[in-house]
């Protein structure tokens, strides 16, 4: 290891300004709709009025997955981000926490990262200006850009964070005793072994795939610092047992999550394959990148080639086993991108697999292979020699190449949601859910028909996803189309048919049609999949108010206020209004007073009790009710008409 200099510190400088002038912007970048609202904006344990509760990810699974480490990480911005009021947000919902904070901690952690990358090459190859080279390349790759610049990924910096500093402390302890400057020194090899895999174990709680840093430490070890593999292989057993157990908690987890993943074991090894031709192919032309490539499992399998694109990670990985002897670091590079990937290349069910089995975010820590790649090539340089110019500067046109292509074309994808989606949506025209996403944005943004168009362009693409019909209803029963919003839910139904807010919607979109029979049937099936559910009883007992069916009504409104109805003042009203048709005027006025109670600011009780008066020639009181509801809303028809204005 050579000694630290200026030139060292300066090198070191560089990879962090260049990572912040392309990553800079990020900070002021929104949240997405795709998984923040599920991770950081709608997170029932982040928006909690006593805060976030930490210790709820270290008990529980969440969303499937078992990561403590980054929900702590987020707890803890969010509990110094909070607005001071809550914004809608189209497609998020109500956001109560500063995006810009998230996005800080992104750049921070993958500028740390760029750093450890740095140190680690620096320890490999011995030279500033190499590991520099391979550094840039691990920061500014346009693969990098979906960790960065998207808050969910901010685990994948997490983890990457405590396995860089694993694979740091891994190298000091594997060194030989003999290289240049260093001493036999048992104990602080045994020290730097116990601190890996303290990092090892926190990057797991990061991310359970990080159990891949075992492997990706014995290929770097077995072939780049050409150690025996039988005493590399005993001394990682430690990490193999504990990944072992993460990822047995893990999977049964993933295999819930995947449930829907169509992907036959036979034909995993060819996903693998054709996953890891792909990264290849974007790694040497990282164009068209996108946050969904629709490489699914079945899409692979239901074409020829997927049957054949194996072969060119194959080759490589030939070739490289070949030169293993004469240029082991290059070997261990190889490694380190091949083995770092093998827990998402598709030989075991991944939820993402519904949309695809690659995805950018998996190459963050194994892009610490290509810059080993870089740091090694770029070492072969001897300044002076003849074309050591024409290499250099060919070295640094890639790298200014690579840092103007991401962070003028690429990173500014991901300001917000419509941008990503748009891009990833040119980028894979079969991208469904981009369209499904863009669709739910422009629906709660009120552009009705960017909406439909959206929609109804998802629909064409996966006919069968029910949640595209459920948002393509909403969006046609908003724009008054009921037979058609009828239509959409009655096609979810068979995809949905133990969902009860299906059968909850279908049941008022058929009340809106006066087909109450057929109603009654969608409720008692929505409440017999949800007992007890409020909502649901009050607007059954509303239906059958219209049915004429006044003492089942009063029942089910009661049953609803007993199940905690969202908004109990209204049953209290219905209530009242059942009675009233039944010559129960008194009782009426007392459930409508006590609507009045609970919700000063809701006029149909003061209508109704203003109505009940004047049947009962009381006119100067029944004036005074409509007044208080006219006072309430000005603009209340009904009121209005009954005093003569």
């Amino acid at each position: 290891m050579p000694p630290i200099s200026r030139t060292t510190i300066a090198a070191a400088a560089l990879a962090i300004l260049v990572t912040l002038a392309v990553y800079a912007q990020t900070v002021h970048f929104d949240y997405v709709s795709w998984d923040d609202p599920n991770n950081i904006v709608n997170n029932p344990h982040l928006n909690r009025k006593g805060g976030p509760d930490f210790d709820f990810y270290w008990n529980h699974t969440y969303l499937f997955v078992y990561r403590p480490l980054i929900y702590t990480l987020w707890s803890a911005i969010a509990s110094v981000s909070r607005l001071p009021h809550p914004i809608h947000a189209p497609g998020l919902g109500d956001v109560n926490f500063d995006p810009h904070a998230f996005h800080l901690v992104n750049l921070l952690l993958h500028c740390a990262n760029t750093f450890l990358v740095f140190v680690i090459l620096r320890r490999l190859v011995k030279r500033d200006w190499p590991a520099l080279a391979g550094a840039v390349l691990f920061s500014v790759h346009p693969l990098q850009t979906e960790s960065v610049a998207w808050i969910t990924a901010g685990n994948e910096l997490l983890f990457g964070f405590f396995a860089l500093l694993a694979i740091l402390q891994y190298v000091k302890y594997a060194e030989s005793p003999e290289a240049p400057g260093r001493e036999a020194n048992p104990g602080r090899q045994l020290w730097h072994y116990f601190w890996a895999f303290v990092c090892f174990m926190l990057a797991v709680f990061s991310k359970p795939t990080a159990v891949s840093v075992a492997l990706l430490l014995w290929g770097l070890d077995v072939f780049g610092l050409r150690r025996p593999w039988k005493q590399v292989t005993l001394g990682l057993i430690p990490w193999i047992l504990a990944g072992a157990v993460m990822v047995a908690v893990a999977s049964v987890a993933r295999q819930v999550a995947a449930i829907n993943v169509v992907s036959p074991y036979w034909g995993r090894p060819f996903v693998a394959g054709d996953t890891l031709a792909f990264f290849l192919y974007k790694l040497l032309a990282p164009v068209g990148l996108a946050i969904d490539y629709g490489r699914t499992p079945s899409y692979v399998l239901d074409h020829p080639w997927g049957f054949m694109t194996w072969l060119v990670p194959v080759a490589v990985c030939v070739l490289v086993w070949r030169s293993r002897k004469n240029a082991p670091l290059l070997a261990g590079a190889v490694a380190l991108f091949v083995l770092g990937l093998v827990p998402v290349l598709g030989l075991l069910i991944n939820p993402f697999q519904l949309y695809s089995t690659a995805a950018d975010r998996y190459v963050y820590l194994p892009m610490l292979g290509p810059a080993l790649a870089a740091a090694c090539l770029t070492s072969r340089i001897r300044p002076g020699q003849s074309q050591s110019a024409a290499q250099i500067a060919g070295v640094a046109v890639v790298l200014i190449g690579l840092t103007v292509l991401n962070g003028v074309s690429h990173v500014p994808d991901f300001r917000d949601s419509v941008a990503l989606y748009k891009h990833t949506s040119a980028a894979n025209p079969a991208s469904w859910t981009s369209f499904m996403n863009l669709g739910v944005y422009y629906k709660d943004a009120g552009d009705l028909d960017a909406a439909q168009t959206n929609l109804e362009q998802t629909l064409r693409l996966e006919p069968n996803f029910p949640s595209a019909h459920m948002d393509l209803a909403l969006v046609l029963e908003q724009k008054g189309d009921i037979d058609g919003a009828l239509a959409q839910i009655r096609a979810a139904m068979p995809y949905a048919a133990n969902d009860p807010a299906y059968h909850y919607k279908l049941a008022l979109l058929l009340s809106r049609k006066a087909l109450y029979d057929e109603a009654m049937t969608e409720y008692q099936t929505a409440l017999q999949l949800s007992p007890n559910n409020g909502e649901y009883e009050y607007n059954e007992g509303s239906a059958q108010i219209a049915m004429h069916k006044l003492d089942a009504a009063v029942a089910t409104l009661r049953r609803a206020l007993l199940d905690r109805a969202p908004n109990p003042e209204k049953a209290h009203n219905q209530i009242g209004v059942a009675l009233a048709q039944q010559n129960q005027t008194d009782a009426a006025v007392a459930e409508w007073r006590m609507a009045i109670a609970i919700n000063p600011n809701y006029p149909d009780p003061h209508y109704n009790i203003g109505a009940a008066l004047t049947q009962q020639h009381r006119a100067q009181e029944a004036n005074a009710e409509y007044r208080a509801a006219l006072q309430i809303d000005p603009n209340y028809t009904r009121a209005r008409q009954a005093l003569g204005l």
